[in-house]
């Protein structure tokens, strides 16, 4: 499962973002995740502490907000959601689209005390 490398590196980076900052503890974590990543959430969660363990983010809160994927099709300006369907919009059929969102992976927010 690749959450667990997905978790051991936002883990790092945040932790290391805190130390240069001077930050002791972080309280909250949000992590913003795509349809399209391919991350699971549920197995975010279920790393997410044991990765947190001799950090600065040791029992922190993790928050994730899930967003679903979305697509323009330049063919006909439809907006839908191309997991829902075979690569085609379903109002015209055509394949040439824009991905809007559902590609995110990032760290939206830290809450922490100094």
């Amino acid at each position: 499962m690749h959450e667990l490398s997905i978790v051991q590196h936002f883990v790092g980076t945040t932790d290391q973002a805190a130390a240069q900052r001077g930050i002791k503890q972080v309280k909250r974590v949000t992590l913003t995740v795509g349809a399209l990543t391919g991350v699971i959430p549920k197995y975010v969660r279920m790393y997410y502490d044991e990765v947190c363990e001799g950090t600065r983010l040791e029992g922190s809160e993790l928050e994730i907000n899930y967003l679903e994927a979305e697509a323009f099709c330049r063919g006909c300006g439809n907006m839908y959601d191309p997991t829902q369907t075979d690569d085609k919009c379903p109002a015209c059929g055509d394949t040439d689209k824009e991905i809007i969102q559902g590609k995110e992976l990032t760290v939206r927010d830290i809450a922490y005390e100094e």
